[in-house]
């Protein structure tokens, strides 16, 4: 689905049904898979723009297992909130808030340089961005 994680990554996190549940606003109790790759691209895009201009060539090649996993977690958060709550709401935010909290601490670590990466390095420029002659 995305460049570095698919629908499986984030049910691997937060389960088959909640996926399914959290991507489904219809009520038709089916997963939504056009909901599920938005979510996939907006954290990839958070993970992406965390690392634009950095020591990295983004897109991320190979792909850290850990930043699959941030794009795993930041996807499912988004699938949680980017939702009606019907009625009350079943289940507590303040967990997916403390899960996003410790995605970008973690993030900072290594954007930081307490952390780095075994992937393709950038230069001070940034690798991602166009070159104009």
């Amino acid at each position: 689905m995305g460049d570095y994680i698919a629908k499986s990554n984030i049910e691997d996190v937060f389960g088959i049904d909640n996926v399914a549940a959290w991507s489904d606003l219809t009520g038709a109790g089916v997963v939504d898979n056009a909901r599920v790759t938005l979510a996939i691209t907006y954290a990839e895009g958070i993970i992406n723009d965390s690392f634009r201009f950095g020591r990295y060539a983004i897109p991320f090649s190979p792909v850290p297992v850990v930043l699959a996993d941030w794009c795993a977690k930041l996807a499912g958060v988004w699938l949680f909130f980017a939702r009606p709550l019907y009625g009350k709401a079943r289940e507590s935010a303040e967990g997916f808030i403390d899960v996003r909290t410790m995605v970008f601490e973690e993030v900072n670590s290594y954007t930081s340089g307490r952390r780095k990466f075994a992937a393709t390095k950038g230069t001070e420029k940034g690798v991602d961005s166009p070159s104009v002659v």
